[in-house]
């Protein structure tokens, strides 16, 4: 059991980094090239709520003083065929719509006109938006990169086999990352769900919680602005950081898994290890300045690092080398 936990780990590591890898590669464009442009505005009242639904493409916000969105769609199809691009390019179009206080768009694809029928080809939908930054939000993408900046408004995000570039996220109702990479400013009392990537959130506010699956050399940090955090983690390695003056309490639970503390304040064990079998489920508990803070802690067959991690122990077993494979065999 020992050995088949990390190797299973490596194999799922391994299968979403390739995942990201693809992401970052620039796609291959083939020499026949079709493009349109889609362009839409209107207004917003504070009350509104924006919907965005995109894939194969980039989605990126921008925010202003102007009581209106302004949403541009470049559309780009290229194949080997001129035909065949132009087929591509015919099948795609944006439906959007104000349907009481919600605007939406979202990208449409007729299979039918663009069927791969064709051979080798590629296509690009790429959104460039301009709205205010205090109307809801709800935003969707697959295959392709999400930046959005400083926003105040209620969000939801979920992003899929891309990236998630944000600022600081005030109001956060939802985010999910799966298949890819997240750098987050901040998360303003909400959830978020973490799945087979590679995280960064550099602060967190007010009540939030956080799930992280799969999710290797991944990274939060702590300090006075979070007032109850929760962290459950499975089969990831999380290096949560504290900043010097944060004030908690911490409750941590680990199964099948590692807990290391390098805040420099004591932990304490407080179940009984067991008389008989192997010793897999431990209880700690911990305070650094006044406890301010309540910081819930489930780990589950993963490692957390509370404090400052050396890059060595951020790195996968595969990414430590042969070197140490027969002492990983053994932990």
């Amino acid at each position: 059991m020992k050995k088949l936990i990390p190797a299973i780990c490596n194999i799922v590591f391994l299968l979403s980094s390739i995942t990201i890898l693809a992401q970052e590669n620039e796609k291959k464009k083939y020499e026949h090239e079709k493009k349109k442009v889609y362009e839409k505005t209107y207004a917003l009242s504070s009350s509104d709520k924006v919907k965005i639904s995109n894939q194969f493409g980039s989605v990126k916000i921008n925010t202003w003083d102007k009581s209106e969105i302004k949403i541009t769609v470049e559309m780009i199809a290229t194949a080997k065929n001129e035909d065949r691009a132009a087929d591509i390019l015919e099948s795609l179009s944006i439906a959007d719509k104000k349907n009481g206080n919600v605007v939406s768009f979202k990208t449409v694809m007729d299979n039918d006109k663009g069927n791969n029928n064709g051979g080798s080809s590629t296509m690009d939908i790429n959104y460039t938006v301009y709205m205010p930054s205090d109307n809801a939000l709800d935003l969707k993408n697959e295959f392709g990169p999400i930046v959005l900046p400083d926003y105040n408004g209620n969000v939801e995000i979920e992003s899929k086999f891309g990236s998630l570039t944000t600022g600081k996220l005030n109001n956060v109702e939802e985010i999910v990352v799966e298949f890819g990479k997240a750098k987050i400013g901040s998360i303003g009392n909400g959830t978020a769900t973490f799945k087979f990537s590679k995280i960064e959130v550099n602060h967190l506010k007010g009540n939030c919680t956080l799930k992280f699956e799969f999710c290797q050399n991944s990274k939060v940090v702590l300090d006075n602005d979070a007032t109850l955090v929760n962290i459950n983690e499975s089969y990831s390695k999380l290096n949560i950081k504290p900043s010097a003056d944060f004030s908690a309490t911490y409750d941590v639970r680990t199964s099948f898994g590692s807990f290391k503390n390098r805040t420099g304040s004591k932990f304490s064990r407080t179940d009984e290890e067991p008389d008989y079998g192997a010793d897999t489920d431990k209880d700690y508990e911990g305070q650094t300045g006044n406890g301010a803070c309540k910081v819930k802690i489930k780990s589950s067959f993963g490692n957390v690092i509370l404090g400052e991690a050396t890059a060595e122990e951020m790195k996968s077993k595969k990414e430590k080398g042969s070197k140490n494979k027969e002492e990983d065999e053994d932990e």
